[in-house]
């Protein structure tokens, strides 16, 4: 509280009359206010491709499973032109939910595509799962980054 800026009011400033609050403090907790988890869920569930059940099976067992929540789900990222199935911003990675729709050659250079875009353009991390392979495996690895 002293300092050289103010060292003309030394002799004013009584530093003593702070500990009562710094101790109160102390003892105090902070809530966050917000979303619960699972109103956080059914927004994201809310917000997945209408025509992708294996986007929702995954945010199912994302959910079940304890996992931390994705922050949005289908949010067109400007800078590379691609809307991720989910996005966790603050750790900076993009999941795709691939179904079955994503196996046709065609489809599948279209997200090679759009993921070297994001990936060359952002710093978003890229996690894909695909439904023939063991996506669940991959979630763990998912949870540990």
């Amino acid at each position: 509280m002293l300092s050289y800026r103010n060292q003309f009011d030394h002799a004013l400033i009584n530093r003593y009359l702070i500990k009562p609050l710094l101790d109160e403090l102390q003892k105090s907790t902070v809530q966050i206010e917000g979303i619960c988890r699972d109103e956080q869920y059914q927004q994201l569930l809310h917000q997945t491709d209408p025509n992708s059940e294996f986007e929702r099976v995954v945010l199912h067992e994302i959910y079940h499973g304890g996992y931390k929540l994705p922050d949005t789900a289908q949010e067109l990222i400007p800078e590379s032109n691609c809307k991720p199935d989910f996005l966790y911003k603050e750790d900076g990675i993009a999941v795709f939910c691939d179904g079955s729709v994503h196996d046709s050659p065609e489809k599948r250079k279209q997200d090679q595509i759009e993921r070297d875009n994001l990936k060359h353009n952002t710093s978003y991390h890229i996690f894909a799962l695909r439904h023939d392979e063991d996506w669940r495996t991959e979630l763990t690895k998912l949870a540990s980054l």
